[in-house]
Protein backbone atom coordinates (compact mmCIF):
# COMPACT_ATOMS: atom_id res chain seq x y z
CA UNK A 1 0.00 0.00 0.00
CA UNK A 2 1.69 3.05 -0.86
CA UNK A 3 1.37 6.15 1.14
CA UNK A 4 2.48 10.08 0.99
CA UNK A 5 5.11 11.17 4.05
CA UNK A 6 4.97 14.64 2.25
CA UNK A 7 2.32 15.95 -0.14
CA UNK A 8 1.40 19.16 -2.26
CA UNK A 9 -0.72 21.55 0.20
CA UNK A 10 -4.36 21.61 -0.51
CA UNK A 11 -4.38 25.47 -2.07
CA UNK A 12 -0.66 26.57 -2.85
CA UNK A 13 0.60 30.43 -4.68
CA UNK A 14 3.61 28.15 -5.73
CA UNK A 15 4.11 26.76 -8.82
CA UNK A 16 6.78 24.27 -8.18
CA UNK A 17 5.55 21.44 -5.72
CA UNK A 18 7.01 18.12 -4.48
CA UNK A 19 5.90 14.99 -2.94
CA UNK A 20 7.72 12.41 -0.67
CA UNK A 21 6.35 8.74 -0.98
CA UNK A 22 7.04 5.22 0.48
CA UNK A 23 5.29 1.58 0.81
CA UNK A 24 3.55 0.71 4.30
CA UNK A 25 4.00 -1.70 6.70
CA UNK A 26 7.61 -1.59 6.77
CA UNK A 27 8.08 -2.42 3.74
CA UNK A 28 11.47 -1.78 1.78
CA UNK A 29 12.79 -4.76 0.20
CA UNK A 30 12.55 -4.15 -3.78
CA UNK A 31 10.02 -1.45 -3.67
CA UNK A 32 9.38 0.62 -6.92
CA UNK A 33 7.05 3.55 -7.63
CA UNK A 34 5.63 5.02 -10.22
CA UNK A 35 3.14 7.79 -10.82
CA UNK A 36 1.39 10.46 -12.97
CA UNK A 37 0.60 13.65 -12.70
CA UNK A 38 -3.19 15.43 -14.15
CA UNK A 39 -3.77 11.86 -16.16
CA UNK A 40 -0.46 11.08 -17.89
CA UNK A 41 0.68 8.30 -18.73
CA UNK A 42 2.36 6.18 -15.95
CA UNK A 43 6.29 6.94 -15.37
CA UNK A 44 8.34 3.86 -15.64
CA UNK A 45 9.19 1.89 -12.50
CA UNK A 46 11.78 3.13 -10.47
CA UNK A 47 13.14 3.41 -6.47
CA UNK A 48 13.16 6.76 -6.94
CA UNK A 49 10.63 7.79 -3.91
CA UNK A 50 9.96 11.26 -4.08
CA UNK A 51 8.65 14.21 -7.26
CA UNK A 52 9.36 16.98 -7.94
CA UNK A 53 7.62 20.12 -11.10
CA UNK A 54 8.06 23.26 -11.56
CA UNK A 55 6.03 25.88 -13.61
CA UNK A 56 2.51 24.19 -12.78
CA UNK A 57 -0.11 25.83 -14.18
CA UNK A 58 -2.89 27.83 -11.99
CA UNK A 59 -5.83 25.31 -11.47
CA UNK A 60 -6.73 22.14 -9.63
CA UNK A 61 -3.95 19.17 -10.41
CA UNK A 62 -3.94 15.55 -9.36
CA UNK A 63 -0.76 13.48 -8.52
CA UNK A 64 -0.91 9.37 -8.08
CA UNK A 65 1.39 7.19 -6.76
CA UNK A 66 1.35 3.48 -6.97
CA UNK A 67 3.84 1.18 -5.89
CA UNK A 68 5.33 -2.25 -6.24
CA UNK A 69 7.37 -5.21 -4.55
CA UNK A 70 10.41 -7.20 -5.58
CA UNK A 71 7.97 -9.97 -6.98
CA UNK A 72 5.68 -7.71 -8.94
CA UNK A 73 2.60 -7.39 -6.57
CA UNK A 74 1.09 -4.23 -7.41
CA UNK A 75 -0.62 -1.51 -5.05
CA UNK A 76 -3.78 -1.39 -7.01
CA UNK A 77 -5.00 1.92 -5.13
CA UNK A 78 -2.14 4.24 -5.93
CA UNK A 79 -2.72 6.88 -3.55
CA UNK A 80 -3.91 10.64 -4.85
CA UNK A 81 -3.36 14.04 -3.95
CA UNK A 82 -5.39 16.49 -4.98
CA UNK A 83 -4.37 20.31 -4.89
CA UNK A 84 -4.90 23.66 -6.09
CA UNK A 85 -2.49 26.13 -7.55
CA UNK A 86 -2.86 30.48 -7.41
CA UNK A 87 0.12 31.96 -8.34
CA UNK A 88 -1.01 34.59 -10.24
CA UNK A 89 -1.69 38.03 -8.10
CA UNK A 90 -4.93 39.61 -8.62
CA UNK A 91 -5.24 42.04 -11.26
CA UNK A 92 -6.04 45.34 -10.27
CA UNK A 93 -7.40 48.14 -13.03
CA UNK A 94 -7.40 51.47 -13.01
CA UNK A 95 -9.63 53.20 -15.48
CA UNK A 96 -9.58 56.83 -14.74
CA UNK A 97 -7.26 59.02 -14.48
CA UNK A 98 -5.45 57.45 -17.16
CA UNK A 99 -1.85 57.62 -17.98
CA UNK A 100 -0.32 60.97 -18.46
CA UNK A 101 -3.70 62.36 -18.44
CA UNK A 102 -3.81 66.27 -16.69
CA UNK A 103 -5.64 66.14 -13.70
CA UNK A 104 -6.57 69.20 -10.97
CA UNK A 105 -8.42 69.88 -7.92
CA UNK A 106 -10.26 66.66 -6.65
CA UNK A 107 -9.84 63.92 -8.67
CA UNK A 108 -12.03 60.56 -8.47
CA UNK A 109 -10.06 57.44 -8.84
CA UNK A 110 -12.06 55.01 -10.05
CA UNK A 111 -11.38 51.20 -11.32
CA UNK A 112 -11.22 47.42 -10.18
CA UNK A 113 -9.92 46.33 -7.07
CA UNK A 114 -11.40 42.16 -7.21
CA UNK A 115 -10.07 38.67 -6.60
CA UNK A 116 -11.93 35.59 -6.03
CA UNK A 117 -9.43 35.42 -2.90
CA UNK A 118 -9.86 39.17 -2.14
CA UNK A 119 -8.39 40.66 0.84
CA UNK A 120 -7.86 44.22 0.23
CA UNK A 121 -7.00 46.95 -1.92
CA UNK A 122 -5.26 50.35 -1.14
CA UNK A 123 -3.99 53.78 -3.34
CA UNK A 124 -1.17 55.31 -2.71
CA UNK A 125 0.23 58.23 -4.70
CA UNK A 126 4.27 59.83 -4.74
CA UNK A 127 5.80 62.13 -6.70
CA UNK A 128 7.04 60.64 -10.10
CA UNK A 129 10.53 59.19 -9.63
CA UNK A 130 10.70 59.31 -5.52
CA UNK A 131 12.59 56.63 -3.92
CA UNK A 132 10.16 53.94 -2.59
CA UNK A 133 6.44 53.62 -1.49
CA UNK A 134 7.10 54.00 2.03
CA UNK A 135 6.29 57.30 3.99
CA UNK A 136 6.74 60.03 3.23
CA UNK A 137 8.14 59.66 -0.06
CA UNK A 138 4.16 57.80 -0.55
CA UNK A 139 0.69 59.06 0.85
CA UNK A 140 -2.12 56.13 1.00
CA UNK A 141 -5.49 57.77 -0.46
CA UNK A 142 -8.02 54.89 0.83
CA UNK A 143 -8.13 51.23 1.37
CA UNK A 144 -10.55 48.91 1.77
CA UNK A 145 -11.70 45.80 2.35
CA UNK A 146 -14.45 45.66 0.30
CA UNK A 147 -13.84 44.82 -3.17
CA UNK A 148 -14.64 47.54 -6.34
CA UNK A 149 -15.91 46.37 -9.98
CA UNK A 150 -15.34 49.25 -11.72
CA UNK A 151 -15.90 51.79 -9.31
CA UNK A 152 -14.83 54.64 -7.26
CA UNK A 153 -11.71 53.51 -5.11
CA UNK A 154 -10.70 56.49 -3.66
CA UNK A 155 -10.59 60.28 -4.32
CA UNK A 156 -7.05 62.16 -4.19
CA UNK A 157 -7.15 66.25 -3.57
CA UNK A 158 -4.28 67.72 -5.77
CA UNK A 159 -4.64 71.63 -5.09
CA UNK A 160 -2.18 72.07 -2.40
CA UNK A 161 0.21 69.98 -4.62
CA UNK A 162 3.04 71.45 -6.50
CA UNK A 163 2.42 71.02 -10.67
CA UNK A 164 4.24 68.05 -12.12
CA UNK A 165 4.53 64.50 -12.98
CA UNK A 166 2.79 61.88 -9.86
CA UNK A 167 2.68 57.75 -9.78
CA UNK A 168 -0.46 56.49 -8.53
CA UNK A 169 -0.75 53.09 -7.40
CA UNK A 170 -3.06 50.38 -7.04
CA UNK A 171 -2.63 47.51 -4.89
CA UNK A 172 -4.42 44.08 -4.55
CA UNK A 173 -3.98 41.30 -2.07
CA UNK A 174 -5.25 38.10 -1.43
CA UNK A 175 -5.61 35.04 0.94
CA UNK A 176 -2.56 33.84 -0.44
CA UNK A 177 0.02 36.31 0.56
CA UNK A 178 -0.12 37.54 -3.51
CA UNK A 179 -0.47 41.25 -4.33
CA UNK A 180 -0.74 43.03 -7.67
CA UNK A 181 -0.43 46.29 -8.72
CA UNK A 182 -1.16 48.91 -11.29
CA UNK A 183 0.55 52.19 -11.56
CA UNK A 184 0.03 54.71 -13.91
CA UNK A 185 1.64 58.70 -14.65
CA UNK A 186 -0.43 61.44 -14.20
CA UNK A 187 0.07 65.42 -14.35
CA UNK A 188 -1.08 67.70 -11.84
CA UNK A 189 -1.86 71.03 -13.30
CA UNK A 190 -3.47 73.41 -11.27
CA UNK A 191 -1.99 76.06 -12.08
CA UNK A 192 -1.42 78.79 -15.56
CA UNK A 193 0.16 77.78 -17.93
CA UNK A 194 -1.47 74.51 -18.40
CA UNK A 195 -0.43 71.30 -19.35
CA UNK A 196 -1.80 71.80 -23.10
CA UNK A 197 -0.18 74.88 -23.15
CA UNK A 198 3.57 74.18 -21.65
CA UNK A 199 6.18 72.91 -23.65
CA UNK A 200 6.90 70.76 -25.09
CA UNK A 201 3.41 70.22 -26.69
CA UNK A 202 1.42 69.83 -29.61
CA UNK A 203 0.33 72.94 -32.04
CA UNK A 204 -2.65 72.07 -34.48
CA UNK A 205 -2.35 73.28 -38.13
CA UNK A 206 -6.18 74.33 -37.92
CA UNK A 207 -6.46 76.33 -34.45
CA UNK A 208 -2.62 77.46 -34.10
CA UNK A 209 -2.04 78.08 -30.46
CA UNK A 210 0.16 79.44 -26.98
CA UNK A 211 2.71 77.91 -25.83
CA UNK A 212 5.00 78.58 -22.13
CA UNK A 213 7.36 77.39 -20.72
CA UNK A 214 7.20 76.09 -17.24
CA UNK A 215 7.56 79.10 -15.22
CA UNK A 216 6.49 81.70 -18.39
CA UNK A 217 9.89 83.24 -19.09
CA UNK A 218 8.74 82.66 -23.26
CA UNK A 219 5.35 82.74 -24.45
CA UNK A 220 4.80 81.67 -28.25
CA UNK A 221 1.90 81.98 -30.12
CA UNK A 222 1.00 80.60 -33.48
CA UNK A 223 -1.55 81.87 -36.00
CA UNK A 224 -4.19 79.31 -37.36
CA UNK A 225 -2.37 77.92 -40.33
CA UNK A 226 0.97 79.09 -39.15
CA UNK A 227 2.11 75.44 -39.93
CA UNK A 228 1.44 73.07 -42.94
CA UNK A 229 0.53 70.54 -40.55
CA UNK A 230 0.63 69.19 -36.73
CA UNK A 231 3.51 70.10 -34.77
CA UNK A 232 5.05 69.07 -31.78
CA UNK A 233 6.73 72.38 -30.58
CA UNK A 234 9.53 72.22 -27.82
CA UNK A 235 11.27 75.34 -25.72
CA UNK A 236 14.42 73.98 -23.77
CA UNK A 237 16.60 75.57 -22.18
CA UNK A 238 20.45 75.87 -24.51
CA UNK A 239 23.12 73.97 -23.77
CA UNK A 240 25.59 77.18 -24.03
CA UNK A 241 25.33 80.87 -25.17
CA UNK A 242 27.89 83.94 -24.44
CA UNK A 243 27.75 85.87 -21.65
CA UNK A 244 28.37 88.86 -23.70
CA UNK A 245 28.77 89.29 -27.31
CA UNK A 246 31.64 91.10 -29.18
CA UNK A 247 29.36 94.41 -29.20
CA UNK A 248 29.61 94.53 -25.45
CA UNK A 249 26.04 93.09 -25.32
CA UNK A 250 25.71 91.10 -21.72
CA UNK A 251 22.82 88.30 -21.94
CA UNK A 252 20.55 89.25 -19.26
CA UNK A 253 18.75 85.83 -19.04
CA UNK A 254 19.37 82.43 -20.03
CA UNK A 255 19.33 81.13 -23.85
CA UNK A 256 16.86 78.73 -25.24
CA UNK A 257 16.41 76.27 -27.68
CA UNK A 258 12.82 76.79 -30.43
CA UNK A 259 12.44 73.34 -32.04
CA UNK A 260 9.19 71.46 -33.48
CA UNK A 261 8.87 69.02 -35.86
CA UNK A 262 8.58 67.95 -39.21
CA UNK A 263 5.80 70.66 -40.02
CA UNK A 264 6.70 74.14 -41.90
CA UNK A 265 6.03 77.46 -40.04
CA UNK A 266 3.90 79.21 -43.19
CA UNK A 267 3.16 82.35 -41.06
CA UNK A 268 5.26 84.09 -38.28
CA UNK A 269 4.68 83.56 -34.58
CA UNK A 270 4.85 86.03 -31.82
CA UNK A 271 7.78 85.53 -29.72
CA UNK A 272 7.24 87.54 -26.14
CA UNK A 273 10.55 87.36 -23.31
CA UNK A 274 9.09 87.64 -19.86
CA UNK A 275 11.39 90.68 -18.07
CA UNK A 276 9.49 91.74 -15.36
CA UNK A 277 11.76 91.33 -12.08
CA UNK A 278 14.39 89.13 -14.34
CA UNK A 279 17.11 91.86 -15.46
CA UNK A 280 20.48 92.00 -13.31
CA UNK A 281 21.95 94.27 -16.26
CA UNK A 282 21.25 98.42 -17.12
CA UNK A 283 21.11 98.98 -21.27
CA UNK A 284 18.42 98.73 -24.03
CA UNK A 285 17.00 94.96 -24.55
CA UNK A 286 16.77 93.11 -27.87
CA UNK A 287 16.70 89.58 -28.87
CA UNK A 288 19.23 87.91 -30.53
CA UNK A 289 19.16 84.10 -32.19
CA UNK A 290 21.58 81.93 -33.65
CA UNK A 291 21.49 78.97 -35.65
CA UNK A 292 24.60 77.10 -33.88
CA UNK A 293 25.23 78.63 -30.63
CA UNK A 294 28.26 80.64 -31.73
CA UNK A 295 27.50 83.23 -34.60
CA UNK A 296 24.88 85.71 -33.14
CA UNK A 297 22.08 88.05 -34.72
CA UNK A 298 20.46 90.56 -33.19
CA UNK A 299 16.66 90.41 -33.73
CA UNK A 300 15.34 93.49 -32.04
CA UNK A 301 12.05 93.62 -29.85
CA UNK A 302 9.45 95.84 -28.20
CA UNK A 303 8.92 96.37 -24.63
CA UNK A 304 5.45 96.00 -23.68
CA UNK A 305 4.89 95.94 -19.87
CA UNK A 306 7.47 93.77 -18.53
CA UNK A 307 8.29 91.41 -21.75
CA UNK A 308 10.16 92.10 -24.58
CA UNK A 309 8.24 90.90 -28.32
CA UNK A 310 8.80 90.53 -31.37
CA UNK A 311 7.73 88.14 -34.68
CA UNK A 312 9.71 85.02 -35.74
CA UNK A 313 9.60 82.69 -38.55
CA UNK A 314 12.14 79.82 -37.83
CA UNK A 315 13.29 77.44 -35.08
CA UNK A 316 16.70 78.26 -33.63
CA UNK A 317 18.65 79.50 -30.10
CA UNK A 318 17.11 82.90 -28.77
CA UNK A 319 18.17 84.85 -26.34
CA UNK A 320 17.72 88.21 -24.42
CA UNK A 321 20.51 91.26 -24.23
CA UNK A 322 21.11 94.09 -22.81
CA UNK A 323 22.84 96.45 -25.01
CA UNK A 324 25.59 99.20 -23.90
CA UNK A 325 25.80 101.00 -26.79
CA UNK A 326 23.15 101.79 -29.71
CA UNK A 327 23.59 99.79 -32.73
CA UNK A 328 24.34 101.46 -36.02
CA UNK A 329 21.56 101.72 -38.50
CA UNK A 330 19.93 103.33 -41.97
CA UNK A 331 16.94 104.48 -42.60
CA UNK A 332 15.30 101.45 -43.97
CA UNK A 333 11.42 100.31 -43.07
CA UNK A 334 10.07 96.98 -43.60
CA UNK A 335 7.11 96.25 -44.79
CA UNK A 336 3.72 95.61 -42.02
CA UNK A 337 2.86 91.98 -41.65
CA UNK A 338 0.15 91.17 -39.07
CA UNK A 339 -0.27 87.99 -36.82
CA UNK A 340 -2.50 86.56 -37.33
CA UNK A 341 -3.47 88.08 -40.67
CA UNK A 342 -7.55 87.48 -39.89
CA UNK A 343 -8.63 89.11 -36.56
CA UNK A 344 -11.66 87.80 -34.66
CA UNK A 345 -12.18 90.88 -31.81
CA UNK A 346 -14.64 88.17 -30.55
CA UNK A 347 -12.19 85.91 -30.13
CA UNK A 348 -13.98 83.42 -31.44
CA UNK A 349 -10.85 81.86 -33.05
CA UNK A 350 -6.95 83.03 -33.29
CA UNK A 351 -6.02 85.47 -30.74
CA UNK A 352 -7.67 88.03 -29.08
CA UNK A 353 -5.71 90.96 -30.60
CA UNK A 354 -3.68 91.62 -33.22
CA UNK A 355 0.28 91.72 -33.85
CA UNK A 356 1.43 94.84 -36.39
CA UNK A 357 4.73 93.55 -37.13
CA UNK A 358 7.61 95.75 -38.84
CA UNK A 359 11.42 96.31 -38.62
CA UNK A 360 13.10 99.53 -38.24
CA UNK A 361 16.82 100.10 -39.40
CA UNK A 362 17.82 102.53 -35.89
CA UNK A 363 16.40 103.71 -33.13
CA UNK A 364 13.05 105.89 -34.26
CA UNK A 365 9.19 107.76 -33.08
CA UNK A 366 7.12 105.59 -34.32
CA UNK A 367 2.93 106.25 -35.38
CA UNK A 368 0.41 103.58 -36.09
CA UNK A 369 -2.69 104.24 -37.05
CA UNK A 370 -5.68 102.24 -38.19
CA UNK A 371 -8.73 103.70 -41.00
CA UNK A 372 -11.89 102.43 -41.78
CA UNK A 373 -12.87 101.81 -45.73
CA UNK A 374 -13.90 104.81 -46.07
CA UNK A 375 -10.74 106.46 -45.03
CA UNK A 376 -11.79 107.92 -41.13
CA UNK A 377 -9.00 107.15 -38.62
CA UNK A 378 -10.48 104.52 -36.26
CA UNK A 379 -7.39 104.20 -33.73
CA UNK A 380 -4.16 105.86 -33.14
CA UNK A 381 -2.35 102.76 -31.63
CA UNK A 382 1.06 104.22 -30.89
CA UNK A 383 1.70 108.23 -31.71
CA UNK A 384 5.20 108.93 -32.22
CA UNK A 385 6.84 106.16 -29.88
CA UNK A 386 10.50 105.63 -30.34
CA UNK A 387 11.45 102.22 -30.96
CA UNK A 388 14.82 100.48 -31.45
CA UNK A 389 16.55 99.13 -34.23
CA UNK A 390 15.11 95.52 -35.62
CA UNK A 391 11.82 94.09 -35.30
CA UNK A 392 9.33 95.52 -33.28
CA UNK A 393 5.57 94.72 -33.22
CA UNK A 394 2.81 96.65 -31.64
CA UNK A 395 -0.35 95.45 -30.70
CA UNK A 396 -4.54 96.49 -31.74
CA UNK A 397 -7.44 94.70 -29.75
CA UNK A 398 -9.88 95.80 -32.35
CA UNK A 399 -11.70 98.85 -30.62
CA UNK A 400 -11.64 102.03 -31.64
CA UNK A 401 -10.88 105.42 -29.99
CA UNK A 402 -13.97 105.15 -27.94
CA UNK A 403 -13.00 101.47 -27.03
CA UNK A 404 -15.80 100.29 -28.60
CA UNK A 405 -15.10 97.33 -30.82
CA UNK A 406 -14.91 98.02 -34.60
CA UNK A 407 -17.66 96.30 -36.93
CA UNK A 408 -16.65 93.66 -39.31
CA UNK A 409 -14.25 94.50 -42.96
CA UNK A 410 -11.52 96.12 -43.87
CA UNK A 411 -8.94 98.28 -42.13
CA UNK A 412 -6.30 99.81 -43.70
CA UNK A 413 -2.89 99.80 -41.17
CA UNK A 414 -0.54 102.68 -41.71
CA UNK A 415 2.89 102.92 -40.43
CA UNK A 416 5.33 106.19 -40.18
CA UNK A 417 8.59 106.40 -39.02
CA UNK A 418 11.89 107.23 -40.44
CA UNK A 419 9.89 109.63 -43.05
CA UNK A 420 8.03 106.44 -44.45
CA UNK A 421 5.08 105.32 -44.84
CA UNK A 422 4.03 101.80 -45.31
CA UNK A 423 0.49 100.45 -45.36
CA UNK A 424 -1.69 97.08 -45.36
CA UNK A 425 -4.78 96.45 -45.35
CA UNK A 426 -6.45 94.00 -42.46
CA UNK A 427 -9.48 92.12 -42.30
CA UNK A 428 -11.90 91.97 -39.11
CA UNK A 429 -14.40 89.42 -38.19
CA UNK A 430 -16.35 89.32 -35.53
Amino acid sequence: QTVFLSAPPRLSPLRNQTAVFTAAFGEAEGIEFSYRFDGSPWSSWSRIDSWFRNDIGDGSHVFEVRSRDFLNNMDPTPVRATFEVDATPPAPVIGSPQFGQPVSGRVDVRGTAWDTRFVKYRVEVRAEGAASWNPPDATVLAQSNSQVADGLLGTWSTSGLPDGNYDLRLSVSDSLGLTGAVQVTVVVDNHFPFVGETAPAKVTAASGGDLYTTNQELHLYFPPHAFDQDALVSIAGAASAPDTLLSGAIRVLPSYDIAWSAASLRKPATLEFSTAGRLPAPGALAVYSSSDGNTWQRLGGTPEQGKLSLAVRGPGRYALFAETATPAGDASLSALAFTPRVFSVANRFANDHVAIEFSLGRSAPVTVRIYNRAGRLVNEVVSGQTMGAGANLVRWDGRDRAGVYVADGIYLVTLEALGQTRKNALAVVR
